[in-house]
């Protein structure tokens, strides 16, 4: 039956085709008009080569790009994590030896095909590298209201970050302060005001 099921078509099959075809066409052109616009930038020699390793890829490998690890292991426990498993992407939970770390980011670099994504929770204040300069929270930032203040203190965290190996990062937080009993929040942001929230994150 099932042999039989796929030869049958129906009124409208073929147009319903086609139009499957073209808003795939559509699709692929949006990708590569986006891709070539921030954050990614990318040249007709960059393009080329999304395309060609994204397609010797197998469909195991294609799925693991999209899965995100968590490491908090020692460097060797990482870098043997990434090897059998082939992710996309790393949330490295740092240690305090330096020269560890930026070791440790260079060996992830030169693991696989595709350049890994390294990404972390930097916010400032104890949610920060503990290996770097230690600075003001965004609730304490809030309270100063000196968006060149808060732009002098993320951009210090940037260069820190990208001379340790990070690549991506998920801040600045816009999390509203407004379930005052909840301690999820906290610190972490820059209150309740939204007006407020919105100038800071935005610097």
């Amino acid at each position: 039956m099932a042999g039989v099921a796929r030869g049958l078509s129906f009124p409208g099959q073929t147009h319903l085709l086609e139009l499957g075809q073209q808003k795939d066409s559509r699709k692929q052109a949006h990708d590569a008009t986006r891709s070539r616009y921030r954050p990614f930038r990318l040249d007709d020699k960059a393009m080329v080569w999304v395309h060609t390793t994204r397609d010797g890829f197998s469909s195991r490998d294609k799925l693991a790009q999209l899965f995100v690890l968590l490491a908090r292991g020692t460097p060797a426990e990482t870098v043997e994590a990434v090897r059998s498993f082939w992710p996309g992407d790393i949330t490295r939970i740092y240690s305090d030896d330096l020269a560890a770390e930026i070791a440790l980011s260079r060996e992830l670099a030169e693991l696989s095909a595709v350049p890994l994504l390294v990404s972390a929770d930097l916010e400032s204040s104890r949610m920060n590298l503990p290996l770097g300069t230690s600075v003001l929270n965004p609730l304490g930032l809030a309270a100063v209201d000196d968006l060149e203040a808060t732009t002098a203190i993320f951009t210090l965290m940037a260069r820190e970050a990208v001379a340790v190996g990070f690549n991506w990062n998920f801040t600045s937080v816009i999390d509203l302060n407004i379930a005052w009993r909840s301690a999820i929040v906290g610190t972490r942001s820059y209150g309740s005001d939204i007006d407020k929230v919105e100038r800071h994150a935005l610097v």
